[in-house]
């Protein structure tokens, strides 16, 4: 199967993405704006009259990973992902004017894989991001699908049964197209194609399908599916390569979800090798343009027809209304303008393993280390965020999962801690009206448990969530909380964490009794 794009475009997306460690592309990801009807955003090129596109740094932050984009905006990622079946914790943090806003870090994610068609993506946008990884340890790939909440914090959702997801897009109507594919091990050897298959994992209504008759037509043709977008429009779009080697494929879905466009294009057959189709971009059917060698197509009419070539070691002249980032297979570069030249990017070690996002008003992000670069320079020099300002604000919050340590890895036998003190969630629910409950099941709970009395209990509030707490300084004591708790409210999320939250007002309990000592 040929590597093709690791990173999702603005409205494209090829073959599996890499696992999260390494979110290289030959084309580089790019946040789209908000809706095609927006005003166009007037863009400038701030190296003008140099053939080198400038990186400014706009912080050091630690345990920054990368960047990411979503629909419209720039997420980084922080904490640890170490791959090779390596345990991984991580959060993601958006940046807002130019910088990043920890305060609206998300709950932890952990992410462990050894299987080799692995890939993570971030869709949606704030504060409605949507989370898929495929992953799995010493077995197939499976899909693990997540939501955010409005609080910040990680619900998991269903997953979609057969196949691995290999890329999300954002449809009409704000829904979210997913396109998923059959393991390996699940078709036919015998069976040289790979059709597409689609479902709506986010929103309401029909997912475009192949009929019948022309998946048997597709599958003696050999049509191999490597490429494929979804538009804001409505229509879908997927190229792929072909048996007959002088011929590439497009299927084209517009109103009809289940009766696409089937039409073929010429290729030469000596393109048929790495790499394959792969649509550079476009937000609409005239927009949208697949390039397959040293050809650059675009539709017209219901026909594919080859726009213009791509120079020996050169990239393609196309513009999306927006800047672009692309690879010559070597090196990434930019053009900022309409009909500007390609300029290189001036990042060490700028290859094709490397993650560049382009924003909504057209400043490219990237990481070197732990400092975030910026094609625009931040208003003002910026401190760096340590790992001591980044555990004292996880600490202070529950619903970001306290932190033992910059990674957000809850306290374990196997990590490291460094807790002056110890939470454990006891219930959690909305704000009350009133804030006058006394927790009767919690305190049935605890009743007779003298050796539970040295734990303080406390109302804590976050967001729009209240949470009864018990702090302690001992871990041994905070395990047998939530064994006790856990036991007894079988529906409870009693959990403990590395956590040191403004409390709300004590709640002195007698452990012999129950009762609520005045």
């Amino acid at each position: 199967m040929p590597v093709l794009l690791a990173a999702f475009a603005a409205a494209a997306c090829t073959n599996p993405p890499p696992a999260a460690v390494t979110p290289a592309s030959s084309a580089a990801t790019s946040a789209p704006t908000a809706a095609a009807t927006s005003a166009p955003v007037v863009f400038e090129d701030p190296s003008e009259g140099s053939d080198i596109v400038q990186f400014h740094p706009v912080v050091k932050i630690y345990s920054l990973i990368d960047v990411v984009p979503t629909d419209g905006g720039v997420e980084i990622r922080l904490g640890s992902d170490p791959g090779g079946g390596s345990i991984g914790t991580y959060r993601y943090v958006p940046i807002v004017r130019g910088l990043p806003d920890l305060d609206q870090e998300t709950s932890p994610i952990i992410y462990v894989n050894t299987a080799s068609q692995a890939s993570v993506q971030l869709a949606g946008k704030r504060p409605s991001l949507f989370y898929h990884a495929s992953a799995g340890f010493r077995s197939a790939p499976t899909d693990s699908y997540q939501a955010l909440d409005a609080n910040g914090v990680w619900q998991y959702v269903s997953g979609a049964g057969d196949g691995i997801g290999v890329g999300l897009f954002v449809w009409s109507n704000d829904r979210l197209l997913e396109w998923r594919e059959s393991l390996f091990e699940e078709r036919s050897e015998m069976d040289l194609s790979l059709l597409p298959q689609l479902r709506v994992a986010r929103g309401d209504g029909e997912a475009p399908s192949i009929p019948a008759a022309l998946s048997k037509r597709l599958k003696k043709e050999g049509f191999y599916v490597q490429t494929l977008t979804a538009l804001r429009t409505g229509e879908v779009v997927a190229a792929g390569t072909l048996t007959d080697e002088s011929k590439i494929g497009f299927l084209v879905w517009r109103d009809k979800l289940r009766s696409p466009e089937y039409t073929t294009a010429p290729g030469d057959a000596a393109l048929r090798q790495e790499p394959g189709p792969e649509i550079l971009g476009g937000d609409s059917l005239s927009s949208v343009r697949v390039r397959f060698g040293d050809g650059v197509y675009k539709m017209d009419g219901s026909a594919w027809v080859v726009e213009s070539t791509v120079p020996k070691g050169g990239l393609p002249d196309v513009w999306f209304g927006r800047p672009l980032v692309l690879s010559d297979g070597k090196l990434a570069h930019a053009r900022m303008v309409e009909k500007g030249p390609w300029k290189k990017l001036s990042v060490e070690g700028n290859t094709d393993d490397r993650t560049f996002v382009v924003d909504a008003s057209g400043v490219i992000w990237t990481t070197d280390d732990d400092t975030l670069l910026a094609t625009k320079p931040p208003a003002s020099p910026q401190k760096d965020i340590t790992e001591e300002d980044i555990v004292r604000r996880r600490k202070a919050s529950l619903l970001k999962g306290g932190s033992p340590d910059a990674t957000g890895a809850p306290p374990s036998d196997y990590t490291p801690t460094k807790c002056s003190r110890y939470v454990v969630v006891l219930e959690e629910g909305k704000i009350p009206p009133s804030d006058t409950g006394d927790y009767p099941a919690v305190r049935s709970a605890l009743k007779g448990h003298i050796e539970l009395a040295k734990a303080r209990l406390a109302v804590v509030r976050e967001r729009d969530s209240q949470f009864l707490v018990a702090q302690v300084d001992d871990e041994k004591l905070a395990e047998q909380l939530v064994s006790v708790v856990g036991k007894a409210l079988k529906r409870a999320r009693v959990r403990k964490l590395c956590a040191e939250p403004s409390v709300r007002r004590e709640l002195a309990l007698d452990f012999a009794t129950g009762e609520i000592l005045k």
